[in-house]
């Protein structure tokens, strides 16, 4: 019995390790294997769910000693995507583009085959080119994305090949530097507050400040009272940090009266009542009446009720006034009498004024009414040339709801000249200015027409004017306007205003009358007009120009100025710094049910911005994953890792479950990835097993159990035996 029983256990045994000394087994296909091979790839058959089982496709295959058995221990199988047989006459060329510095594949690459048909590069940085012709001869890949160099390859297309090609694309060398720049006290090399210009534009009051600049040559200048001022001229080239130290010396000659004194008037609130929730304008002038020479930092102040809302810093002389406001949202205001106060304060000195405001609750109305006053005009007989300015008093008297949208329609000789929207609020009355640009009509009366609609509602106003004669044009030299500069002092970004500065010059012997000066930027005209120049003034004008949010890469600006007797023309490229995402994620991830899995991510700003960057989630697996942050904060070239937490149910089905994190800020960026879902509680079974073989390995393994059970009980029963025996 005991013989029998163990003969039986190393049988069950045996067969059980026999059984499954199987390994997958790769067969090639000759007849395919040119459409498919390439470095490891192969085209062939595996059994990769049992022996007889075989599943054909192209797989990449890591056989160290290429031979024809390949173990599960040392074999590595990825499914590629499809890629359909190259027909004799034609080619196929599958193209990867990436970073020269990274080899990280780049999206939103364009990538052209012989200067046509564009593709733009996915998460992958691949694109394909099937069905190429002709056929033996060159053909051109190239590929191009903002911020980078462009770079192309030949391809010789010979009948039925595939090619592969790497595009690697160069970062462009940045085309600025930064001026670090530390002012001294020349006797005790102590550091020294002072002013700072760059190229005669003043940069701030302190005693270290950096600077960016275009790459090239510039002059820094420090001033400070009671010292000398001191210069240097230095040069910089693209993406350059350059120290600059400057030592003043202590002037004894020199007039260093401190006293100052300043003065805040005329503080008034528009509208002085206010419906809750609408904005309201706190205005008023500060004037620096005694100082010292130069140019001094004027810190203003606005109160609301006592209480610190806004904080601006100004720059003014001896002598010189500035009209100072800001837009405040009454929304958390309760109802009834406020004081809103300006103060202004200059080293140790301040003053301030006051103005009350009434806040009301909003008025519902059941219609509309709206009056369109009498149309001012700067000049009721402009030149031929010129551009016509004016204004005209808009009120919104009655409305069923706020806040509302106001239509405005210019019209000259019946003709629309352009239209516009003005936002209200609550009722009140605005100033709508305009501005046209009569090179395009003649000589002549003529009717202009300002009409503003709202929900049907009308009303217009109309006022005659007259255009004249240009005169005479004068030759030579006599009369000269020159468009000098045009330049930035920050970076231009998406969705922001931006101020932009061009200096105008009298480069002629006449004095120049009617000057008016264009900036054309994004599409846009700004018009200002700025009067008369003598001969050899110059003249500093700021426009305010919106960057479009989807604004990048470079954009070139126009200017433009003229009177009717010259005129002269410039533009100039200026870069969009944007904040450009990019998204590292696996492929997949595993996941095991009943438990809580981790999925590891991370989001770079490949831009020259700090951006905030907002992301979803989306996808079959997205109820299970939670710690998705709304939005990351994520400054110029730095990464930001995200965890997140997948909590799979106990009764998910084994399968892949697909999701994605999408990335906006402007453009949208989606990282796709997937959970490959398996049983919580298995086995680590053999590579290869199949389903009725993983069934069969259990049957034995319980077959073993008991027989093992079976023999200890038999054991001891014989030893039992034998203590029950008598010697």
């Amino acid at each position: 019995m005991k013989k029998l029983l163990l003969g039986i256990g190393f049988l069950i045994l045996l067969s059980l390790f026999s059984t499954n000394a199987f390994a997958w087994h790769c067969e090639y296909d000759d007849d395919c294997i040119d459409s498919c091979t390439n470095g490891h790839f192969e085209k062939g058959f595996c059994d990769k769910n049992g022996p007889g089982d075989y599943e054909s496709g192209c797989y990449w295959i890591h056989q160290p000693e290429k031979d024809y058995l390949c173990q599960s221990t040392t074999t590595t199988i990825t499914t590629l995507p499809p890629i359909p047989p190259v027909p004799g006459q034609v080619c196929y060329i599958i193209v990867t583009v990436v970073d020269d510095d990274t080899s990280i594949p780049l999206q939103g690459a364009t990538v052209k085959l012989d200067a046509s048909n564009p593709q733009t590069t996915p998460s992958d940085g691949t694109v394909y080119y099937y069905y190429v012709s002709p056929v033996n001869q060159y053909h051109t890949i190239s590929a191009s994305k903002s911020g980078y160099e462009s770079d192309s390859k030949q391809v010789y297309c010979k009948c039925g090949q595939t090619h592969y090609i790497t595009l690697k694309l160069e970062k462009e060398q940045p085309t600025q530097c930064i001026l670090d720049i530390y002012t001294y006290d020349d006797d005790c090399h102590g550091s020294l507050e002072t002013k700072i210009y760059v190229d005669g534009k003043y940069k701030g009051e302190n005693d270290h400040i950096a600077v960016t600049v275009d790459e090239g040559t510039h002059i820094v200048e420090a001033m400070k009272d009671c010292y000398h001022s001191e210069s240097k001229t230095v040069s910089c080239n693209g993406g350059e940090i350059e120290t600059v130290n400057l030592y003043l010396e202590e002037c004894n000659d020199c007039d260093c009266d401190d006293d100052y004194e300043i003065k805040v008037y005329n503080v008034d609130t528009d509208p002085s009542s206010v419906d809750k929730g609408d904005d309201i304008e706190i205005e008023g002038k500060v004037k620096l009446i005694q100082a010292p020479s130069g140019d001094h930092d004027i810190t203003v102040k606005w109160y609301i009720d006592g209480d610190l809302i806004k904080r601006k810093t100004y720059s003014l002389e001896e002598g010189e006034s500035k009209v100072v406001s800001y837009t405040y949202d009454t929304d958390d205001l309760d109802n009834g009498y406020h004081t809103a106060k300006i103060k202004a304060i200059v080293d140790d000195e301040s003053d301030s004024d006051t103005q009350e405001f009434y806040v009301k609750e909003h008025e519902d109305y059941e219609d509309y009414e709206i009056d369109v006053g009498y149309i001012s005009l700067d000049n009721t007989h402009p030149n031929l040339g010129d551009i016509l300015s004016g204004s005209v008093p808009i009120e919104l008297e009655e409305a069923e709801d706020l806040p509302a949208y106001i239509d405005v329609r210019l019209y000259i000789d019946n003709h629309l000249e352009y239209t516009d929207s003005i936002k209200y609020y609550h009722l009140q009355e605005k100033t709508y200015q305009f501005s046209i640009d009569l090179d395009h009509y003649s000589e002549g009366e003529h009717i202009i027409e300002i009409k503003a609609i709202v929900d049907g509602v009308s009303d217009s106003s109309e006022r005659d004017f007259t255009i004249e004669s240009n005169g005479v044009y004068l030759d030579g030299n006599e009369h000269c306007l020159s468009y000098y500069r045009m330049w930035n002092k920050e970076n231009l970004i998406p969705g922001k205003d931006s101020e932009i500065y061009v200096k105008i010059l009298n480069c002629g012997y006449k004095t120049e009358p009617y000057v008016k000066v264009r900036l054309n930027a994004f599409g846009h005209n700004y018009d200002k007009y700025i009067g008369s120049l003598d001969p050899y003034e110059s003249r500093e004008i700021t426009f305010i120009v919106q960057v479009p949010e989807d604004a990048s890469g470079q954009t070139t600006f126009y200017g433009k100025v003229w009177n009717s007797y010259t005129q002269n023309i410039k533009q100039k490229d200026f870069v969009i710094y944007n904040s450009i995402p990019f998204i590292e994620i696996e492929d997949e991830y595993k996941a095991k049910t009943c438990r809580t899995n981790k999925i590891t991510f991370t989001i770079r700003n490949n831009g020259h911005v700090e951006g905030i960057f907002n992301l979803t989630l989306i996808g079959d697996a997205s109820s299970w994953i939670t710690g998705l942050p709304e939005s990351v904060q994520i400054k110029p070239h730095q990464k930001h890792d995200i965890t997140l937490y997948a909590d799979i149910p106990c009764d998910t089905e084994p399968d892949v479950y697909p999701f994605k994190i999408i990335v906006m800020n402007g453009d949208e960026i989606v990282g796709s990835s997937q959970l490959r879902v398996v049983r919580g509680f298995t086995w680590n079974w053999p590579t290869g097993w199949t389903i009725r073989g993983r069934i069969m390995s259990c049957c034995k393994i319980i077959i073993i159990i008991l027989l093992i059970v079976l023999v200890m009980l038999w054991l001891y029963w014989k030893a039992y035996r034998i203590r029950k025996t008598p010697i």
